[in-house]
């Protein structure tokens, strides 16, 4: 859906759309490669798995690689938009501005997929837990970047301390053998949540956000997240609970921002 166009610092760029497009691309081709892990190295027989082995730090190397190359291709080609070098004449102006928008957006969405090549071969071969972790993270954090483009900005940083309170309720109650480390990070956003509160009743992040704010959904949001990382603190069953609360109003929210903007 739409950003509400009344917003004046959160109002939806014109490449909005374009990125969105190719962020949704860049997560199912993520998922494809978990995929393929899972099914190749993770359940594959021995002979396959140590193959796999030593494919993986290539794989990684070539992510880095190709995500170096894009991410200064992407640098030379903003700089040249802010340049004015693309928009000659007022004749092909929008021809311009539609071919600038969709060159940014391609290598934006191979920097985001090389990179995760990269990162995701390398820590798979460091850990193989790592692939339970990239197939709860990447649809996660796929859906978050489309709402940051598309919808209210309010809305989408309520949405990302929710989902972030959820992610770590889900880590807890997993039970992983890094449980005290879990609970440290837990312990610690609170305190990120706390300073967001503060940032957002000072009007510190006046520009991030739109001019007509809803402060109210946004300390909610903080109240219920620290509630549910309180939980996470307390032990698996009590995080279970708080992730089961923290996805019902996860859901609640996203049908409230998507009737808003109709």
């Amino acid at each position: 859906m739409p950003r509400n166009q009344k917003s004046k610092p959160g109002k939806k760029r014109p490449d909005s759309s374009a990125r969105a497009f190719f962020l949704f691309l860049a997560g199912c081709g993520a998922e494809i490669y978990i995929f393929i892990l899972r099914r190749y190295y993770y359940s594959g027989p021995l002979r396959q798995m140590l193959a796999w082995a030593d494919y993986l730090p290539v794989l990684g190397v070539i992510g880095l690689a190709i995500c170096a190359a894009s991410l200064i291709a992407l640098i030379i080609s903003r700089k040249r938009k802010s340049d004015g070098k693309l928009l000659s004449t007022p004749d092909n102006a929008s021809a311009g501005i539609r071919k600038t928008t969709f060159w940014t957006s391609a290598l934006l969405f191979l920097c985001i997929e090389s990179g995760f090549l990269a990162a995701a071969s390398f820590l798979t071969r460091w850990n193989m837990s790592a692939i339970f972790l990239f197939s709860a993270l990447v649809p996660t954090a796929t859906a978050l970047g489309i709402l940051w483009l598309l919808y209210d900005r309010e809305c989408a940083l309520s949405l990302t301390i929710l989902s972030a309170a959820a992610f770590i309720a889900w880590l807890r109650y997993r039970g992983t053998g890094y449980a005290f480390w879990i609970q440290i990070i837990a312990a610690f956003c609170i305190f990120i949540l706390a300073a967001v509160a503060f940032l957002v009743s000072s009007g510190k992040l006046s520009k991030l956000l739109s001019a007509e704010l809803h402060a109210p959904l946004i300390y909610i949001s903080c109240a219920l997240s620290a509630s549910g990382l309180i939980c996470a603190l307390i032990g698996p069953s009590a995080a279970y609970s708080a992730l089961i609360g923290l996805a019902m109003v996860i859901f609640g929210l996203v049908v409230y921002d998507t009737v808003k903007q109709l």
